[in-house]
């Protein structure tokens, strides 16, 4: 749960502006798995594994806000104009998913390996948003009160079969390839898509130590993560694949250079990639799940995306000591400019997972049969969101089912009048606020993420079993990593501050296997 509070007051020689904000938000969220799993050998070639297995996942968020706004003319107090504002959203995304799967792997020759299978998967997808409004406004002691309420999104089903073939053939001592091809079927409500997807892996072992990689793979996906670029509350919703929205496509290369140091068990290698993305998704300029009472799918616009780079990796598995560090280089970039769909002004935009650098290291050193200890450090750039570039002061119009004429020609401040067929609406001009907006889509980038985690193990061996008893430490330097930021003010100066998650906690455990 995490709260945050802003006060601003504005004192001028003909008015008084008192505005506060209290907003409480509270996460949850959870797994949970269920599995059964099933082999048996056929003589000394054939191996046959079935399993069946059930996990769901489920994330709920509650955000409840109060805002207080009071105007008051200090040569006429009467005519002041109060308003109270309670608002709450109640988000849910949740995934239940029973799947099925069963595969034969046979030893062909000692050079080839076949495999062939089937998998059935029900996913029912709840993505639920309920919000609540209610404004009460009092201007020259006339009350009015205003209630809305809007409940967006119903669950859905989608049922995916797949079948697949796969053939591991090592040609000879410095040549193997991997080749295969699977075939998805999704249907959800009276819609059937079919995507065959192919991917070929190839190695070339040029001398003992070293070897070249490269890879190809084409993959679809019936189901879509919106990612929302609030950060005031950010927060992932998961939608399956419709009569209006297509599947997600991908084709995605690779090349890689691998070397291996003689027997001590210490390997680098880098690797890069390249990938491109069909039907991606985004919410539409000014839309997000909470804010209309329309279906999902005509709040977003269907566009494409890339991402590429390089990974690096030294790792040491053998010895007392091990670990491994790892950096990666990337880029994330979407484009939106179909006709309807267009985002961005239809320029190249940065995606809101774009990290530019990924840093993690691993030490784990075994002290003796019973100790062991181990580090790790976690470093990233921060991720992207849409924020407020460029501010201005303007006014702004409020409408009022209700306004005295007492206070409308005695007010200092104009009167709008808007015809609208034969009856007149009254429009009312409220005092000046601070507007703003922004230049890019995700332009705006999240202070660098990082961490240290220390755990201490100790090992038991019993008759029956064994147990290990751990101490951990999370963040161990208190890092105040963001979760979300909030705009606020601080000293009467508009501030962005942020909301963290998981500062220092300890924990202690105990596992027992047998």
């Amino acid at each position: 749960m995490s709260q945050m509070e802003s006060q601003q007051e504005r004192q001028g020689k003909i008015e008084t502006y008192r505005k506060s904000n209290q907003e409480d938000i509270n996460n949850n969220w959870g797994n949970i798995l269920a599995g059964v799993h099933w082999n048996r050998i056929y003589g000394e070639k054939t191996i046959l594994n079935t399993g069946l297995y059930f996990s769901r996942f489920r994330y709920e968020l509650n955000k409840n806000s109060a805002i207080k706004e009071e105007f008051i003319p200090l040569n006429n107090p009467t005519d002041s104009f109060y308003q109270h504002t309670n608002s709450s959203i109640k988000f849910l995304s949740g995934i239940e998913d029973y799947n099925l799967n069963s595969d034969v792997t046979s030893l062909l020759t000692a050079n080839n390996t076949l495999s062939a299978g089937m998998k059935l998967s029900i996913k029912q997808f709840s993505p639920i948003v309920k919000t609540h409004r209610d404004i009460t406004t009092i201007i020259a002691s006339s009350q009015t009160v205003d209630v809305s309420d809007i409940n967006t999104g119903n669950p859905s089903r989608l049922i995916n079969g797949a079948i697949y073939v796969e053939d591991k053939w090592r040609v000879n001592d410095k040549f193997s390839m991997n080749m295969g091809l699977r075939l998805n079927i999704y249907g959800v409500k009276d819609r059937i898509y079919v995507y065959p997807e192919p991917r070929v892996n190839i190695r070339i072992l040029m001398t003992d130590n070293f070897s070249i990689k490269t890879s190809y793979s084409y993959m679809s996906q019936a189901f879509h993560g919106l990612n929302s670029a609030n950060l005031v509350m950010p927060s992932d919703i998961w939608v399956p694949v419709s009569n209006q929205i297509v599947p997600l496509t991908s084709h995605q290369a690779s090349l890689g250079f691998f070397y291996d140091l003689d027997k001590s068990g210490i390997r680098f290698s880098m690797e890069g990639y390249y990938k491109t993305m069909n039907n991606v998704l985004e919410y539409r300029d000014g839309i997000t799940f909470f804010n209309t009472s329309e279906g999902w799918e005509n709040k977003v616009a269907i566009g494409k995306g890339t991402s590429y780079g390089v990974e690096f990796l030294a790792q040491k598995s053998v010895g007392r000591t091990t670990g491994w560090i790892a950096y990666t280089w990337s880029k994330s970039l979407r484009k939106f400019n179909r006709e309807g769909n267009v985002l961005n002004n239809g320029d190249v935009f940065f995606a809101k997972n774009d990290c530019r650098n990924s840093l993690s290291m691993t030490v784990s050193h075994q002290i003796s049969k019973k100790w062991e200890v181990s580090g790790t450090f976690v470093y990233h750039t921060g991720y992207r969101a849409t924020l407020s570039q460029v501010a201005f002061i303007g006014r702004y119009i409020r409408e009022f089912t209700v306004l005295p004429v007492s206070y409308l020609s005695s007010s200092r401040e104009p009167v709008l009048i808007i015809t609208s067929g034969q009856q007149p609406d009254q429009v009312n001009l409220d005092g000046y606020q601070r507007l703003s907006t922004y230049l890019e889509r995700n332009g705006f980038v999240m202070d660098d993420y990082h961490r240290l985690d220390i755990a201490i193990n100790y090992y038991l061996v019993h008759k029956r079993g064994k147990s290990t008893l751990s101490i951990n430490i999370y963040n161990v330097y208190n890092r105040m990593n963001a979760y979300a930021v909030y705009p606020a003010f601080d000293s009467n100066r508009y501030v962005l501050k942020k909301l963290c998650l998981f500062p220092f906690m300890p924990s202690l455990s105990y596992s027992y296997q047998f």
